[in-house]
């Protein structure tokens, strides 16, 4: 165990640009409108709940990340 050499890792930041369509937050916007109107209709059993909170986290996520 001697004989093995101390190694030093560095790590990178990430440079890996994030592409993101365009038109996502008109297409958001659209989805969130028209469950505000299905629960507001008390119609919200067709709603996907997660679809909903994913479309929410998203740009959230980004702006966090973006604000640093």
């Amino acid at each position: 165990m001697s004989n093995q050499k101390k190694r030093n890792f560095q790590i990178d930041a990430f440079k890996h640009r994030v592409v993101v369509d365009p038109k996502y937050a008109d297409k958001t916007w659209k989805i969130l409108e028209h469950a505000i109107h299905e629960i507001y209709n008390h119609n919200a059993s067709g709603l996907s709940f997660e679809e909903l909170y994913r479309s929410l986290s998203f740009p959230f996520r980004f702006l966090l990340f973006y604000n640093l």
